[in-house]
């Protein structure tokens, strides 16, 4: 039996053998394989800085940072609002969603850079305080600021512009204020309501799931409308949604406005993803002699088609562009709605 001190004690450490700067890997072929530690702050983020450097050119999140009412005392101040504004949506967009990543994300060196200081960003904790100050005067103030920044980015006034309505669900996992049970989604969520025109977004409230679809919409319809005729008093404006949006007083309003309501009253005859042309909408069944044979399309069809002095245009509930008279389409509705009521009537 060997003594302890016969036994050799591993050099584990290299202390004197191995440079703690460079580790040796060995050859590849011509290629010398290193690890070494003076690479400095490493991160997997660097795309924040190109979101930065655009929302320094566009200065939207400097225009809503002045929306938001500050509580706190001027001389105890830390983290300003802008910077925690932008600390939060650039995390959104990196992915970040949950306001707990923001522990780590705090100390990233890219992350501070791109909000502007050399030391910590804001923590979870005060993150939460920034977005409990918001009511709904400040979410009425940054739906201008969008508006606003709509309108300054046309070089000159639109012929036309498209207001595309829409109500979609954002599930949840806990339980949330006003957390209801949504039938058509099978879940629990809320329903916020979108108005996009093109790729940028004009307004979103965040509604619960309970109530129609379209409540609201009226009333932005017509505030949006306002600003923009004053902006662009000859614009054309389209107001276009789905059969969730035929609504008596939103065509009452469309009517009395000019504004021309373009609104889908469809059947689905399968489901998939929606394929549309110039607006009109399209009949595509898998293996059907009327379109493609491609699976996973979808086919649109009119429920009813009316016509008034011009051609019919299928999908469209209340004043045609084109038309002679507004009255004329009002009058051919009542007539439609009498008869209708006189058949029922005879029927008993």
């Amino acid at each position: 039996m060997m003594s302890e001190r016969a036994m050799p004690n591993p050099n584990c450490t290299g202390q004197g053998e191995l440079d703690l700067g460079v580790i040796e890997f060995g050859r590849l072929g011509r290629r010398v394989v290193e690890g070494r530690f003076d690479g400095g702050s490493m991160t997997s983020d660097g795309g924040v800085m190109l979101l930065s450097a655009a929302d320094r050119k566009l200065g939207l999140i400097e225009a809503a940072s002045r929306c938001i009412a500050d509580p706190r005392n001027p001389l105890l101040i830390t983290h300003a609002v802008r910077d925690m504004l932008r600390q939060r949506l650039y995390g959104l967009a990196l992915g970040w969603e949950d306001l707990n990543d923001h522990k780590a994300l705090r100390c990233d060196v890219a992350m501070q850079t791109a909000v502007g200081v050399d030391r910590e960003v804001a923590s979870a904790p005060t993150l939460c305080r920034l977005e409990n100050w918001a009511d709904r005067a400040t979410a009425v103030r940054l739906h201008v600021v969008l508006l606003e920044q709509f309108i300054a980015s046309f070089k000159a006034p639109p012929k036309e512009v498209v207001l595309d309505f829409d109500a979609t669900d954002n599930p949840l996992h806990g339980q949330q204020e006003q957390r209801f049970f949504h039938g058509y989604y099978d879940n629990y969520c809320y329903l916020p309501l979108y108005v996009f025109c093109g790729q940028q977004l004009l307004c979103a409230v965040l509604r619960p799931s309970r109530i129609d679809g379209a409540q609201h919409a009226a009333a932005i319809l017509k505030l949006l409308t306002r600003r923009l005729r004053q902006a662009w008093p000859e614009v054309r404006i389209i107001f276009r949604g789905d059969s969730g949006f035929c609504r008596q007083r939103i065509i009452n309003w469309c009517e009395r406005s000019d504004a021309h309501p373009i609104l889908r009253v469809v059947h689905a005859l399968h489901h998939g993803p929606l394929v549309s042309t110039h607006g009109v909408s399209s009949v595509t069944v898998p293996g059907s002699a009327h379109g493609h044979s491609n699976a996973g399309a979808f086919r649109y069809r009119p429920t009813r088609r009316l016509s008034c002095g011009s051609p019919p245009w299928p999908s469209v509930v209340g004043r045609w562009p084109g038309c002679p008279a507004s009255s004329r389409c009002a009058a051919a509705r009542r007539g439609h709605y009498a008869r209708r009521s006189s058949r029922r009537g005879a029927g008993r």
